[in-house]
């Protein structure tokens, strides 16, 4: 049987390349600051963002994988929002959305696809299986989207 070479993860695709290093920092940033600016430990104790959660963000796109159709702004966007949204509580949620896709559309070209959600999650999903890091739903296990198979 003939062997499937590994599928790319972000840091190793020719598709990651497409959105230079400084435009992805400068968005980065500036999602950061705004969020900083915006939510603050006054509000809810919570609320302390760090150079930690660029680290986070910035190391959790290993983790995805470009196969299936998944785009970089995608998982850029996917991880942000895992990243600080996932922090918020109520109302800040939206407004983290608008701090977020704002910025990536006005340095990135980003586009929010609505359907996208779903298969940033299976991708990520299908790659953390394939390294054995991961118990998912069995409807998961075969994780053609991503060209994994796993059992």
């Amino acid at each position: 049987m003939p062997s499937t070479p590994p599928p790319q993860v972000l840091s190793q695709s020719k598709t990651a390349s497409s959105v230079s290093p400084a435009a992805l920092s400068k968005a980065m940033l500036e999602v950061f600051s705004a969020v900083r600016d915006k939510f603050t430990p006054n509000e809810h104790p919570h609320y302390e963002f760090s150079a930690r959660e660029l680290t986070e963000w910035m190391s959790g796109l290993q983790r995805y994988s470009l196969e299936g159709g998944l785009t970089l702004l995608q998982a850029i966007a996917h991880e942000g929002t895992r990243v600080f949204r996932d922090r918020l509580v109520g109302d800040h949620q939206e407004d983290f959305n608008r701090i977020l896709v704002g910025t990536l559309s006005s340095l990135l070209g980003y586009k929010q696809d609505v359907s996208a959600g779903k298969r940033v999650r299976k991708a990520l999903a299908c790659k953390l299986l394939s390294i054995g890091t991961a118990v998912l739903p069995r409807k998961w296990r075969a994780c053609s989207l991503a060209g994994y198979q796993v059992h």
